[in-house]
């Protein structure tokens, strides 16, 4: 079986969580740049990743800027439909088989 693409990943990772920060994503994800691949998501498949700059607390009690991005309810959905049919077209090709 073939690994989840960064795109598989992302979606994943957006649908499980309320709410991720660039940073983590980015390290979780294996990816460069988080970003980058929120504008991939929105340019191929149309799926709006919302962002904001918020200021957090990091564990030694000092604050700091952020991006911290999350998918809407209404966004949600596509975004399930998106992955299913991502990893469906991935194990398709993986076996051999046509998706």
């Amino acid at each position: 079986m073939s690994r989840p693409t960064v795109l598989e990943r992302a979606l994943r990772h957006l649908l499980e969580v309320e709410s991720t920060t660039g940073q983590y994503a980015s390290r979780l994800l294996e990816v460069g740049h988080f970003n980058t691949v929120v504008s991939d998501l929105k340019k191929r498949h149309r799926i709006d990743v919302r962002r904001e700059w918020r200021r957090l607390i990091n564990r030694h009690g000092q604050a700091y800027n952020c991006k911290v991005y999350w998918l809407a309810p209404e966004d949600r959905r596509k975004a399930a439909e998106t992955l299913a049919a991502l990893e469906a077209k991935r194990l398709g090709l993986a076996t051999g088989k046509s998706a």
